[in-house]
């Protein structure tokens, strides 16, 4: 069965030339695929979304992200870079377990999502064994986005 959704934009900020920003448009999307970019869009949906007082754009992409690193961020701005790998690294990554990994990784990708990313690369390097491992790619599957995941630099196990 098609199902077709409507979205009534205020602003859409379409980053393609051929259809420029458009004012007071709408978007028409058929089987989860946009077919239709206007201003004079006049059909029947199944459903409808109201974003008239919203700018709509295509998803941004995060192309580096340490997603695991999550819980982390408000946590040494003032770092330079061997800071960060004798905190971090040699520190505070060593407490973290998969279960940790899991976690940080759904959030993280939440937030992303939230922020209008819906694409991201995950380098994760932080992983001691294959269970970490897997539990962060558990996280990012479970989050929804759109994610590839970079096997970072290996660990040593715990211990």
């Amino acid at each position: 069965m098609v199902k077709r959704l409507l979205i009534d934009c205020g602003w859409i900020v379409s980053v393609d030339p051929a259809i420029g920003d458009l004012k007071d448009a709408k978007i028409l999307i058929v089987d989860d695929k946009i077919v239709e970019i206007g201003v004079n869009i006049e059909v029947e949906a199944d459903e409808s979304i109201d974003a008239s007082d919203l700018i709509v754009m295509p998803g941004l992409i995060n192309a580096h992200l340490h997603t695991w690193q999550t819980g982390t961020k408000s946590i040494g701005s003032e770092w330079i870079s061997p800071d960060y790998h004798k905190n971090m690294h040699s520190n505070m990554a060593t407490r973290f377990t998969a279960e940790d990994t899991y976690l940080g990784n759904v959030m993280g990708a939440l937030n992303q999502i939230d922020n209008g990313t819906t694409t991201i690369l995950d380098w994760c390097h932080n992983l001691r064994d294959l269970e970490m491992a897997e539990r962060a790619i558990d996280g990012l599957e479970e989050s929804g986005i759109r994610a590839v995941f970079g096997h970072g630099t290996a660990k040593p196990p715990a211990g």
